[in-house]
This record gives C-alpha cells, sequence and structure tokens, in this order.
C-alpha cells in the first residue's frame, strides 16, 4: 500500500482553525472566537481531528511554491494550523487538494475527501447556552432561592421550606435552557429591559448567569456569561414564560412521567361522601393499556388521552397560602358535603394522590391551601368526559358491516327519504327506495367514516332518546370470527346486531346523536352529518372523508409545505421550518373541497402516474385500518393538463392498489386545491397574513 497519511499525530492542545472569516484558536478547554472566550465541544474537537487522522493519499507533489497554492483553489480560507500542523485545502473540479506546509507536500485526492473534511469542521465551541453535566446544588431565579436538600432529594425553597418541592419545576426550567442554542456571536446594540436572571451554582463551585431581557419590539433575547445576545423564538419565548411563571405557583399534586402510558392506573371518586364514579386500566392481548369507565349502571370504554388530560390537570391545580398539614385527620360527614375526593394510583397500587376538594379549599396527604388555578378539566369533572368518543369501538372491521341505512326527516306532513345500502358479493348497492347500482367506492368511504367518527363530547344515558330527529343513520354488523387477528372475543362482537343514531339539531350549529341501543349522547360537528349525507351520484377520488385527515403535504411545483391536525382539532401550517397556527376554517374549506372532487372520466385499468409525468403530489395521511400509530397515506400524483382537465391518479403509499386508476379531473375544481400556503395563513385584524 503506496498510500500515504496526510497528517498522523496526537492532536494539538493549542491550534488556530480559519475557516472563511471565522477564525478560532484552542487553548486547551477554551475556544477564542468573535472576540468570546467559550468552552471547547470535545466532541467537535475529536471529530475534527479523527477525520484529519483518516485521510490517506496515493498521489502528491513535493516541494510546491506556496505562490503556486492558488492553481489548486488553496488561498488560505481554510486553514489549520499548530506548532506542528500546517494545513490548507481546496477543491477544483473532481480533486482534493491539501497542503502540509511542514512537508511542504500537496496531496491530491477525490472530491469526496474535501466533502469529509467540509462534513466535519464548524464551530469549536459548546453550542448549547447550558452545557456544564456537573450536577446542579443551587437555582435562583430572580429572587427566589432555591437548594438541592440532599436529605430529603428534593429541590426546596430557601426561604420558605412549607412550600411544595420544586423538582419538576427546576427540571423542567433547566431543560428548556439545555435546548437553547448560541446560533450568533456577533454583539447586539440594541437596549435590552431587564426580565428576568438565573444564577445557577454547579457542585463544582462553578456558576453561570443568564439574563432575560426584552426589547422595544417586545422580542425576548438571552445573554449572560460568553453568551452574547440570543433572540428567541416564539416556541422558545412561550416555553420560558410558562417555566418562570410555574415558580410563582404551588401546586399541591406531582405525579410524575413513567414512559408513554399515563402514570395512573387507577382512579376512585366520592361527591359528598359518597362513591361517584372509578378509572379502571388493563392491557389487551396485544400488551397495550386500555381504560374503562366504572359508573352505578355499568362500565364503558374511556379515552387513554382523557386519562393524560386528567393527569395533567392535577399537576396544574395550584393554591395560595400553603401550608403542611399537621395531621391526617379524615373530615367529617358534614365537611365531606360539597367535596370531591380524588384518589390515584400507579403500578402495583401506588398511591400517587389522595386530594379533596371543597369550594375555594383543597388539601393532600401532605398540603393545604386555597385554591389558585383549577384546571377545567377538573372543574367539569364527571364520568363523561372520561368516556371514549369515538361512536363505535376502534378497529372494527369494515367487511363486518352488511347494511347501511340513512334517513332524512322532513315535516310532519312529509315522510321520511330514506335509502338502504347492502353490500354484496360484487360490492354495495342500493336496495330502497329503488334496487340499483351505486359506486362501491363511495358507499365503502361512508362506511368507513362512520367507524372512524369521534364526537366533540360523549354522556352517559340521561335523557330520552328522541322519537322525531333531523336525521338518522343506521349500520347491520356480522358476528366476528376469529380470523379478526384477535385473541379474545367480547360476547356483543359474537352475533350479529344493529347499531343506529338519531340525531338532533344544536343551538351552537352542531348536532346531538342519541345511539339508539343504549342512550349515549354524542356531540358531533355540523362538517360530520353533512359527510354522511352526501349524494353518492358520483366517483370521489380519495376514498376518505374530511373528518379522518390527520395531514396533507404538497410536494413540488414551487414550494413544498404541509397542514398538520393537533391534538385539539385544530391545524397547523408548516413551510421549511417554521410552524405556525393556521387559519382553520380555510383549511376545513379546503378539506370540504378534497373530499367532495370528483373524476370528469376515468381510466379505471391504466397505472399510476410515474416520476416523469407528475408535477406534483398531495400526500393525506388518515388513521390506519390495523390502528398502525403511523396511520397511512394516500397520495395524490397530479400529471400534466390538456385543455380544461387534468390528468391525475390516487393510490395508498407502500402498494399499488389505486381506488379508480388515472382520472381526468376539471381543471376549476382541483384549483383551490393546488393553492399556495398563503391561502392558510391567519389573518391579523389589519387584514394581513401572519408570519411568525
Amino acid at each position: 500500500d503506496t498510500a500515504q497519511p496526510v497528517w498522523q499525530g496526537n492532536p494539538p492542545q493549542h491550534y488556530t482553525f480559519v475557516l472563511g472569516e471565522l477564525e478560532q484558536t484552542v487553548d486547551h478547554e477554551t475556544v477564542h472566537l468573535k472576540g468570546l472566550q467559550r468552552s471547547l465541544d470535545e466532541s467537535a474537537h475529536s471529530r475534527l481531528w479523527q477525520n484529519w487522522s483518516t485521510l490517506r493519499s496515493s498521489r502528491w507533489r513535493d516541494d510546491v511554491d506556496t505562490h503556486d497554492l492558488s492553481a489548486f483553489a488553496i488561498d488560505g480560507q481554510r486553514r489549520l494550523s499548530a506548532e506542528s500542523v500546517d494545513l490548507r485545502w481546496g477543491q477544483r473540479d473532481d480533486h482534493t487538494y491539501i497542503y502540509d506546509g511542514i512537508s511542504n507536500r500537496l496531496h491530491i485526492l477525490h472530491r469526496r475527501a474535501y466533502e469529509s473534511i467540509q462534513r466535519s469542521v464548524g464551530r469549536l465551541d459548546q453550542q448549547a447556552v447550558l452545557h456544564r453535566v456537573q450536577p446542579v446544588q443551587m437555582l435562583e431565579v430572580d429572587d427566589q432561592k432555591l437548594i438541592w436538600d440532599h436529605e430529603q432529594e428534593q429541590w426546596l425553597d430557601h426561604d420558605a421550606p412549607h412550600r411544595p418541592p420544586f423538582g419538576p419545576r427546576v427540571e423542567d426550567l433547566l431543560m428548556a435552557f439545555r435546548r437553547l442554542r448560541v446560533a450568533h456571536l456577533e454583539p447586539h446594540d440594541h437596549t435590552l429591559t431587564p426580565l428576568h436572571r438565573l444564577r445557577i451554582h454547579f457542585s463544582d463551585g462553578q456558576e453561570q448567569v443568564i439574563h432575560i431581557g426584552s426589547d422595544d419590539s417586545d422580542q425576548w433575547w438571552i445573554h449572560g456569561d460568553a453568551v452574547p445576545p440570543q433572540r428567541l423564538v416564539p416556541q422558545n419565548r412561550a416555553a420560558l414564560r410558562e417555566r418562570l411563571a410555574a415558580f410563582a405557583q404551588d401546586p399541591i399534586v406531582h405525579i410524575p412521567l413513567a414512559g408513554s402510558d399515563p402514570t395512573i392506573r387507577r382512579v376512585e371518586v366520592w361527591r359528598d361522601g359518597t362513591w361517584w364514579f372509578a378509572l379502571e386500566s388493563d392491557e389487551d392481548p396485544h400488551g397495550d393499556l386500555f381504560y374503562e369507565v366504572l359508573w352505578n349502571e355499568g362500565r364503558d370504554p374511556a379515552a387513554t388521552r382523557a386519562m393524560w388530560n386528567f393527569q395533567q390537570a392535577l399537576n396544574e391545580l395550584s393554591v395560595e397560602d400553603v401550608q403542611r398539614r399537621q395531621g391526617n385527620d379524615s373530615p367529617s360527614e358534614d365537611a365531606q358535603q360539597g367535596q370531591i375526593h380524588i384518589r390515584a394510583w400507579g403500578r402495583r397500587d401506588q398511591l400517587l394522590s389522595d386530594l379533596r376538594l371543597s369550594p375555594g379549599q383543597a388539601l393532600t396527604q401532605q398540603y393545604m391551601g386555597s385554591i389558585d388555578q383549577l384546571p377545567a378539566f377538573i372543574q367539569e369533572l364527571s364520568p363523561d368526559i372520561f368516556l371514549d368518543r369515538h361512536l363505535l369501538p376502534q378497529g372494527l372491521n369494515p367487511q363486518r358491516i352488511e347494511k347501511f341505512q340513512r334517513v332524512r326527516y322532513q315535516s310532519d306532513q312529509e315522510s321520511p327519504q330514506a335509502e338502504v345500502f347492502v353490500r354484496g358479493e360484487s360490492g354495495w348497492r342500493a336496495t330502497y327506495p329503488d334496487d340499483r347500482s351505486v359506486d362501491h367506492h363511495a358507499v365503502q368511504r361512508l362506511v368507513q367514516g362512520i367507524l372512524s367518527a369521534e364526537a366533540e363530547r360523549a354522556w352517559l344515558p340521561r335523557d330520552a332518546v328522541p322519537s322525531q330527529p333531523h336525521y338518522s343513520i343506521a349500520l347491520r354488523i356480522t358476528g366476528a370470527a376469529h380470523e379478526d387477528g384477535r385473541n379474545e372475543l367480547a360476547l356483543v362482537d359474537t352475533f350479529d346486531r344493529d347499531w343506529g343514531l338519531r340525531i338532533i339539531p344544536r343551538e351552537d350549529g352542531d348536532w346531538d346523536a342519541y345511539e339508539v341501543e343504549r342512550g349515549f349522547r354524542f356531540q358531533l360537528e355540523q362538517d360530520l352529518v353533512a359527510e354522511w349525507f352526501t349524494t353518492l351520484t358520483q366517483v370521489p377520488i380519495l376514498p376518505v372523508l374530511a373528518h379522518q385527515i390527520l395531514h396533507l403535504r404538497w410536494q413540488g411545483e414551487e414550494s413544498a409545505y404541509a397542514l398538520r391536525r393537533t391534538s385539539d382539532n385544530q391545524w397547523r401550517l408548516m413551510v421549511g421550518d417554521d410552524d405556525q397556527a393556521a387559519d382553520s376554517a380555510e383549511v376545513r374549506r379546503l378539506l370540504r373541497e378534497l373530499v367532495a372532487l370528483t373524476a370528469d372520466e376515468i381510466l379505471p385499468q391504466a397505472a399510476i402516474l410515474g416520476e416523469d409525468e407528475t408535477r406534483m403530489r398531495l400526500l393525506v395521511g388518515v388513521p390506519s385500518p390495523e390502528q398502525d400509530a403511523h396511520g397511512e397515506q394516500w397520495i395524490i400524483s397530479i400529471g400534466p393538463e390538456q385543455g380544461q382537465r387534468t390528468l391525475l391518479s390516487v393510490h395508498r403509499e407502500g402498494t399499488r392498489l389505486t381506488t379508480q386508476g388515472r382520472m381526468w379531473v376539471k381543471n376549476a375544481h382541483l384549483a383551490p386545491i393546488m393553492a399556495p400556503a398563503q391561502r392558510y395563513r391567519q389573518i391579523n385584524q389589519d387584514g394581513q397574513n401572519h408570519d411568525h
């Protein structure tokens, strides 16, 4: 092997690294750059020299005159120098040229070597605002001094040790600062109004001071020891504001996180001294956790999301005038009137919280005080808010639906308008009011939409099911077989049954839907019910309904962007690295336009559009029928225009399964769906788009 190392030896402790206008001098554990002295990032230092030690060349030239280096694109803008190191490099055509000034040798390597060097170079300082790994012993937040108590293993207020421990708040604040990066090294010439100051004391005796200030435009900046002013983006500003405000509060319940599932596994709730309801958890045959609500007339599925909300609400409950309880006596029966008593357990029946709420007062086994912040979830506490808001059990196989009926009720003088659809061997067909063929995909889309539908709210049976609804729907569900993939079947799944809703309007524009068999009430969005009663005369290009869509991603054309549905049913607009709230009303309009898009002409045997035919793609994310956490995507490939129409195809990602093959769609119908991201930006009161 005639290849020679470009450089070998031990990494120097003192060296200078020049990359364009950035010059960095390393002196042991310190980096001097831009007039600052900052801590060395050991991993960046090691990565730099490790990469140089791997470079080897089989071609070189000796005794190269430094005046000739410009011919090899070596101009001094890339240089690494120390007492026994002088390396300069450049790239021209397909070659990398590295000049060793110590040996006066020019190494000639493939251009990939230049790419390797460039990947390993950059800033050598610690870029995290808070990067020290030593344990924190004391934290001063403005005028508040918090100390780590080794005996209790808790963070306590030095001047008010009777307050509840600060552990989670300290950890959240420090973590928020550890995520911040020193991205800009240039000085900031604006005057900053001081807002907050942190002084962090580490176990090795060192400390770090971080200041937070605001400029004339109310932008937040941080600065401190060797940290020039850094402007905070809105997300980081909001996170710090929330965490700093928490230090003035006294939460009296702390339920820690324990993995990807809620920590709470069982809850018992009493009202006025009488048992009210409970929640219990179990695991399904696949090991997934699920919850059920127990009430005085039964046991029903609960939403895991509601348990997360409950756990968060307990942690957010805060009090004023907090005191430590001297005893643990149970209240008298008179004291229990108007009181809510909540007990929560974790794994292995570990008691996590024993909380009593009276008007204006809260107490646990350790603390008591006047309620300062009572989260809305606890204000509305009832068994109803824990109910699973899905209308039907998730995972119900659509193939088990053999009959679908929908009815529009007119005035008392007119007969209801009913339609009945039955699934046969060749797919869905209408059987009432007349026997006729219908598009299988259109009916199947409606059925799958009902199976996946989720209500805004759900209530246990209390009111009578209305006898004169505005709408009604009904499904015939056949008994399941073990081929469904489950190890166990509930008794209700083993026989055929009917399920239906009677729907009446609400004053707020939504709908109340009553489950006919059991009397449960659901609040449904106006658009959701409208989807169930769309006409079936034209073929939809997408086999999904609007409420099922979780995200949309546009690829191609001038710019790529995405829309994402949040857990509270709002929408976010993402353009590049920018993530902002979207105009939800405009997004809902888009969804209606998208699911209403129909084909003007179908080419059923044609394959999906290829890369060379596709000028734009729209990826539509929906829940997976198999309940895969990642869901699935339908891809709309948009091809060339021809006159007043555009050619497109629709298929499911990972397969060549299409809806109808290639289709021609009218340009006028497709144009709103291809609109730029500007359409979904929120409009402020001045009529301008929000860009931040």
